[in-house]
């Protein structure tokens, strides 16, 4: 799953909600898509990126603490 050619800006009305999430790692990127947008729990998404439950957890929590700091 690729997030390379991903813009939020085109997804999100809130444009600073966006960048904040345009400057998170590529992993976060992918699990934030496919939480937020796609709609996946976190064991299908697990199951997609070839993870554990509890990393995609983890790197999930780790980008909204991101987040939340820059917007």
């Amino acid at each position: 799953m690729s997030c390379k050619n991903l813009d939020f800006t085109l997804i999100f009305n809130d444009k600073k909600l966006a960048a904040a999430i345009n400057n998170l790692t590529k992993r976060q990127k992918q699990i934030m898509f496919l939480k937020y947008v796609k709609e996946y729990d976190e064991h299908q998404i697990a199951n997609i990126l070839k993870v554990s439950p509890q990393a995609v957890n983890k790197v999930k929590n780790s980008a909204l603490k991101r987040i939340k700091k820059k917007a």
